[in-house]
């Protein structure tokens, strides 16, 4: 009976939600004036599909129910009235199992039992309540803060009130979103209702089938699944897959909250692997004289992340030279916007390095801040080019000794500060 119901429920709410917008032709014969009647009634109608399917269903429960007929589940008995406004209790004496007594906690043995699960369960929540926000914004902008902020208070008054921890759900936003809800006064019309239910109709709440209630779920989540995501990932960036894939799974075999924390973690692991891991061309260029020399030219800005794979990357980029002549890596900074502390340390040991070599590292393109930065580490040597003409005057001075300032080789900065 239960299937039967459900099912039912399933597909003519189905059919309303497809003919929720229909409207007479403009061939009918009847008025225009009735016309828009009908269509008005209709649309009201079939808005209100999902609260007039649980009233019949529950008309109906009852009604079988009177007859000494119980063929559905229904819906447990609700204590109606509403909670006194006092106070948050902050003990609670609950039954211990093992020691077959009643333990009182107060506030910091609640604490010290919920240990890590407070900030996890925060988490979660912001996590779930951004999430659907995300979700249902339609392309809108989404303020994350503000649906903290609006958690956050929610939970402070209701914990007047004795009320459940509240955040987002799913399956109530769909529901709320399918029964043609727009804007953030659908809120106080739920509330006003929920009141007004706890106040007046608890007691009848007792005859609501839980199939039909099942069936409201089951048509409102079923159009949130984008199929059509899938294969646009496939031809933007297939790694995007991984989290999606992960979070469907997770959420399907141990719930949502799980399924968005995996998802969450693993995009955070692939932002951090992105950053890690910058695009670094490596090429083999001369210079005016003929000199030749390795030029080295990240994508992107190097932070401590991807610190160690640059200048591995450098380093491997050095040119083998068995006749002990000068070696030139030139490192192109013009994308490089600021630098860190473990970037500039890195930086500077390759330096100090490649000077025990015989090999000379060159920057060029810096913004004086990252130049400053880079030379505030102390390197031994620090060469720094503002174009590739001084690039080339740099690279004679020491390959020949005379054709360039000295002064490029005590350290000084001429090419991103100014230095004599």
């Amino acid at each position: 009976a239960d299937s039967l119901l459900g099912v039912s429920c399933v597909v003519l709410l189905l059919v309303i939600r497809h003919f929720k917008d229909a409207k007479f032709s403009q061939d009918s014969r009847l008025p225009p004036r009735a016309r828009k009647v009908i269509e008005g009634i209709w649309w009201t109608f079939a808005t209100a599909r999902n609260a007039i399917a649980v009233l019949v269903c529950a008309v109906t429960a009852a009604i079988l129910l009177n007859n000494n007929m119980n063929p559905f589940a229904l819906t447990d008995e609700v204590q109606g009235g509403m909670p006194p406004f006092k106070l948050p209790n902050f003990t609670v004496d609950i039954f211990d199992e093992g020691k077959n007594a009643t333990v009182h906690m107060n506030f910091v043995d609640i604490m010290r039992s919920l240990g890590a699960g407070i900030p996890i369960i925060a988490l979660l929540s912001i996590l779930e309540s951004v999430a659907i926000a995300k979700a249902f914004a339609k392309g809108k902008s989404l303020d994350s803060t503000q649906e903290m902020l609006a958690i956050g208070i929610c939970n402070l008054m209701g914990s007047f009130v004795s009320a459940y921890p509240g955040t987002g759900s799913f399956s109530r936003t769909a529901i709320n979103n399918n029964s043609g809800v727009r804007t953030p006064m659908g809120g106080v019309f739920t509330g006003a209702i929920v009141i007004m239910a706890l106040v007046f109709m608890a007691p009848y709440f007792k005859y609501i089938p839980k199939a039909s209630l099942s069936a409201i779920i089951i048509t409102a989540v079923i159009f949130m699944v984008h199929y059509q995501d899938v294969p646009a990932m496939w031809r933007t960036n297939r790694v995007d897959l991984l989290p999606f894939a992960a979070t469907f799974i997770v959420s399907f075999v141990l719930g949502l909250e799980y399924g968005i924390i995996v998802g969450v973690v693993i995009s955070l692991a692939l932002l951090m692997y992105e950053h890690a891991r910058p695009q670094i061309k490596v090429s083999k260029k001369q210079t005016i004289s003929g000199i030749p020399y390795v030029l080295v030219s990240p994508d992107r800005t190097v932070l401590y992340p991807s610190s160690m794979y640059a200048t591995n990357k450098i380093t491997k980029a050095l040119p083998d030279t068995k006749d002990g002549s000068p070696r030139f890596i030139v490192y192109d900074g013009i994308h490089i916007n600021v630098v860190d502390y473990t970037t500039s340390i890195a930086f500077k040991s390759l330096s100090d390095n490649f000077s025990k070599q015989q090999a000379t590292l060159i920057y060029i393109n810096l913004k004086p801040s990252v130049a400053d930065a880079l030379q505030g580490a102390g390197p031994t040597d620090f060469h720094c080019c503002k174009s590739d003409k001084e690039l080339d005057s740099l690279i004679s001075a020491a390959c020949f000794g005379s054709d360039a300032n000295p002064a490029l080789f005590r350290g000084a900065n001429p090419g991103c500060e100014d230095a004599s």
